[in-house]
């Protein structure tokens, strides 16, 4: 595998991530 493939699947995991952690603190649903 190549570093570059797995540093841009590193930075998609983290924004995903971030997005789904702001969405829940947002609508203020703890699953």
């Amino acid at each position: 595998m190549m570093i570059g493939d797995i540093t841009f699947q590193v930075i998609v995991f983290v924004l995903i991530g971030l997005f789904v952690i702001s969405f829940t603190l947002l609508s203020g649903d703890y699953l």
